[in-house]
């Protein structure tokens, strides 16, 4: 016989001798077994423990009383779960549809999807003419500055050579004027290729400028920034 079927006769040893069934046959079976022995032994503590305890009447109370609701608090008023399934309905209305608004000078205005985004896009487009008529027109200013010192400097220096020639003396003056011509007409050179790269930095900067502003117009919106034009 296997240990499982040896395990199976014991435990319905045991139960039939907590019955009280054959227990004088039973129970030299059990007591050969040190773990069934101790359980047996548990058994009959817990029975004698329990014939020790004394039966006591059930006492007297409001049965009906147990299930009577009690008065509810403000905060647990019933309808809250209703208005908070009402709120959140709402709130996913709101978001299903783009609903935006909008708080500015002439009043409030309410959007809903594609339309706020046609307004964003006519704002966005008043904004960017707004930053390109600014930027031509400090552009254009600084153009003018930058023409006016250039040619005050020139100026200047010339004015100082031909002081410089007036004050030596004729055989002198000979030589320097050749010199001078020499001179000016390099100046002039230098001075109107300087002033055309300077043009040219101007115009490719605001082309350079005009051209980020339309590519980034429709997703971005532009930063205020200077152009900085390199001597």
């Amino acid at each position: 016989m296997s240990d499982q079927h040896k395990q199976h006769d014991k435990e319905k040893a045991f139960l039939d001798w907590m019955e009280g069934k054959n227990a004088g046959e039973i129970e030299p079976d059990l007591t050969e077994d040190p773990m069934w022995q101790q359980r047996m032994q548990t058994a009959e503590y817990i029975a004698q423990q329990a014939d020790m305890y004394p039966e006591q009447s059930v006492p007297q109370w409001n049965r009906e009383a147990t299930f009577d609701a009690d008065k509810r608090a403000w905060w647990q008023w019933g309808g809250l779960p209703l208005l908070s399934l009402t709120c959140s309905i709402a709130a996913v209305f709101l978001v299903l549809f783009n609903v935006q608004l909008q708080f500015n000078d002439k009043g409030m205005l309410l959007t809903f999807g594609p339309q706020q985004a046609e307004v964003d896009q006519n704002q966005l487009n008043a904004l960017l003419d707004s930053r390109m008529r600014e930027f031509a027109a400090e552009q254009q200013l600084y153009l003018a500055t930058f023409t006016k010192d250039l040619n005050k400097e020139t100026n200047d220096q010339n004015m100082a050579l031909a002081n410089y020639i007036l004050t030596t003396s004729r055989q002198e003056r000979k030589e320097d004027m050749t010199e001078f011509f020499d001179y000016l007409n390099q100046q002039n050179e230098a001075t109107q290729l300087s002033q055309n790269r300077r043009i040219n930095q101007i115009e490719r900067a605001l082309q350079y400028k005009q051209t980020n502003y339309q590519e980034s117009g429709m997703n971005t919106m532009p930063e205020e920034s200077d152009a900085t034009v390199e001597e």
